[in-house]
């Protein structure tokens, strides 16, 4: 019941943010917002065109109905209305040069390229990354994709200069070792002034995993402790997937791919004390302070009840590490 109840007031914040935040789109950005006619049948004739690309060539008949082509425009539009006038409110993304650290089916990618930057994306899952191509070809988009590991960028990208290096909801999909690796590569791959970003990433220290369990205070087990827990999860094909694999090596792996939640910690043990970090936006606190309705409607929720809670015992620590996501830009200096 709990669970229901936290997963419902987080839908609630949604809701405010869609009526709130959405409705203010700079000029200079909404007329950067490209179309696609008739996406849906051109997208499925290329999916087919590139399946002998793939490993998985049964991945071009994976079922592309309407729910599908939805959860696309969703996240493109949530992009576009929320990750883009946020980052463009630091630094203006035309010419910025882009490492995307987990482009998925390129919703983030579309969105940041269609602004004029210089995108170069990567993504470990082969499927994906092909349907973000795709979806960059018929957007007329030029974008740099690699299918890799990010724990491997400072080799592949040695000679390269990005602006900006940004961690889209992956973070939380990478098991320990991968995650330290890859923020301390990718940090050390920035000049002076350059721009570090985590989006979308689950918080470990906030009270409900609405990301993947839907079980309150889920994100505060040890790893083992939590695996045998997910079997209280209303989410049926998660919780048949951890507890259907025998070995416990592979069910870590699994459980780690499905998502667990990050804090502060991970980033003081992989770049350098938090104090000696120069913290530039919270995704949360710079729409409160653009829109007074939104910064209202949020004091009522138990997230923001929760934050201000932890904020009167620690003090020092930004307000952007007590949200349910972590949404964070950093200026390396």
């Amino acid at each position: 019941m709990l669970s229901n109840l936290s997963v419902k007031n987080l839908k609630r914040i949604q809701i405010i943010e869609k009526l709130f935040v959405d409705i203010h789109i700079p000029t200079h950005i909404f007329k950067n917002f490209k179309s696609v006619s008739d996406f849906e049948s051109k997208f499925k004739e290329k999916r087919i065109e590139n399946s002998h690309l793939l490993i998985d060539n049964n991945v071009s008949l994976k079922l592309l109905d309407k729910k599908f082509f939805d959860m696309l425009d969703e996240r493109l539009d949530g992009h576009r209305k929320q990750i883009i006038p946020w980052l463009d409110s630091v630094k203006r993304l035309k010419g910025l040069r882009i490492l995307e650290i987990g482009c998925g089916n390129g919703s983030s990618t579309v969105s940041f390229a269609e602004q004029g930057a210089i995108v170069t994306a990567i993504d470990v899952d082969e499927s994906l990354l092909s349907d973000a191509k795709i979806r960059c070809q018929l957007y007329e988009l030029d974008v740099k994709f690699y299918v890799m590991n990010a724990v491997e960028v400072n080799q592949v990208f040695a000679n390269e200069v990005f602006d900006l290096v940004i961690f889209m909801a992956s973070l939380e999909h990478m098991t320990l070792d991968e995650r330290l690796q890859s923020m301390k590569a990718t940090y050390e791959l920035l000049p002076k002034s350059g721009l570090w970003c985590i989006v979308g990433t689950p918080n470990r220290l906030h009270f409900l995993d609405s990301h993947t369990s839907h079980i309150p205070f889920f994100h505060w087990l040890p790893d083992k402790i939590a695996i045998k827990y997910s079997q209280f999860s209303s989410r049926i094909e998660y919780r048949q997937d951890i507890l259907d694999i025998d070995d416990e090596n592979e069910k870590m792996l699994q459980f780690y791919r499905w998502g667990r939640g990050i804090s502060f910690h991970e980033i003081e043990i992989a770049l350098k004390p938090l104090n000696e970090l120069k913290i530039i936006s919270n995704k949360t606190i710079f729409f409160r302070n653009k829109n007074w309705l939104y910064k209202i409607g949020t004091k009522f929720s138990s997230n923001y009840k929760y934050e201000t809670f932890l904020r009167r015992l620690y003090p020092s620590i930004h307000r952007g590490f007590f949200q349910p996501y972590l949404d964070m830009i950093f200026e390396k200096e």
